[in-house]
Parts: C-alpha cells; structure tokens; sequence
C-alpha cells in the first residue's frame, strides 16, 4: 500500500461554472492510498472546525476537486471512495462507501483544455462503525477488502445480540463479510458463497438468528432477480 497524500484539504463549495453566490470554503481531512492492484481508496474524514458546509453535504464537488489535483492519473472506476464520521457524545463514528455517477466534463481553455472526470449523484451505503476509527490505520487494516470495492455491492446485513453489524459484499470475483465485533474471525479472502454460510454459522452464537444460513440465502436470491449481484 503506497500512501499518496495524507492531510488537510481545502475545498470550494461551488464550481467555477456555477451562478451560485460563493460560499465558505470548506476543509476536511484526506487520506489518499494505492494499493497493490492499482486501486485507489480516498478517505474523506470531517473537520471539527470546518467553516464551510459539510463533506456530506458537498461530497461531490471533494471527489471531483481531490480527483483533479491528486488522481487524474487513475480511472475514475477504479477509485474507492470513504466518507468518516468520526465519533461524538451523539453517535459512534462511522465509515460510508460512497459510490458516484461520472460524467466528462472539459476543463480550461485553449491549449490548456481537455477532459476530466466529474463526480455526481452520492449514494451512501454504511460500511463499518466502531467508538474511534483511525483513517490509515483503517485502510491499512482492511486494504484486503478496500482494493476490491470498486464495484462491490451490499447483499446481506444483520444485527449481532451485542448490537454490532454484520455485512456481507459482493463483487465480480466474489464475497467478503464484514464487522466490527472484536469476537469476530473473518476471513481476509474472497470467499464463495459456501465460505460466506460457513463463516455465518461460524459465528451464529454471536449472531443470534434463528436460521442465519436461509437468511443470508433469501438475501442472496433477492440480490440475484434484483440484478445488483
């Protein structure tokens, strides 16, 4: 895992383009990795003092600045994008997978024209909660799971008796389950969908479910005929 940039970043609410009067400029923390398959992960954490509108409220126009500055290089689908709320008095902190819609978009003028990725449409799927989260350390822990997000898809969630959340992710090449349980032993390989039901029952004293197995599979035939799988 190579750390591209890790830091502060200032950002504009605005686009250069848009009639909009200007707000404050915002800034958030940023943690940029690449990782071994040539994914890049972006982990956009809020500023506690951040004097411009939130990252959730203005995550698109982040992505699309951080892309343009730090990733033009990189193919906007093989970008892993984070949003990190970091805990308070009111709630625990909370990592989201935030997935965009890309569009082309020609920036500058003349012969300093050309095409660039911009970043719209959020959608926010919850990823992981725990009472501190540490952004690299985060990303260095589940670089496993991280590289193989681009275009994972969620299929099954459960609550444990111990109020912790169970997840588990589909891609292409396969599946990989997610918690935050401290009891939890999973894998840090994809895993077939006999590994995923082997690992569940694993697990189904924590869980507590009375039939863990047909619910992953009901989930798992929705997510089929639904196509998200």
């Amino acid at each position: 895992m190579n750390v591209l940039y890790t830091g502060k970043f200032l950002y504009s609410p605005t686009s250069a383009s848009s009639s909009t009067p200007s707000l404050s400029e915002g800034s958030c923390m940023v943690d940029i990795v690449k990782f071994d398959n040539d994914v890049c992960a972006v982990m956009m954490t809020e500023d506690r003092n951040n004097p411009g509108p939130s990252i959730t409220n203005i995550c698109d126009r982040i992505a699309t600045q951080v892309y343009r500055r730090y990733l033009s290089f990189t193919p906007a689908e093989r970008i892993v994008w984070l949003e990190h709320s970091p805990g308070d008095r009111h709630h625990t902190a909370h990592i989201d997978l935030v997935q965009f819609i890309t569009e082309i978009q020609q920036t500058g003028s003349g012969p300093d024209m050309g095409p660039t990725h911009a970043f719209t449409r959020p959608q926010w799927k919850r990823f992981f909660e725990a009472p501190l989260i540490v952004p690299l350390e985060f990303i260095r822990l589940y670089s496993f799971i991280l590289k193989e997000l681009c275009s994972a898809a969620l299929v099954f969630i459960v609550e444990d008796k111990k109020g912790y959340y169970w997840r588990v992710w589909a891609n292409g090449e396969g599946f990989f389950v997610m918690s935050s349980n401290p009891s939890a032993a999973l894998s840090q390989k994809l895993l077939d969908i006999q590994g995923v039901t082997a690992l569940l029952i694993q697990h189904d004293a924590l869980i507590g479910l009375p039939d863990i197995e047909k619910a992953f599979t009901d989930a798992l035939m929705k997510g089929f005929l639904s196509s998200r799988i």
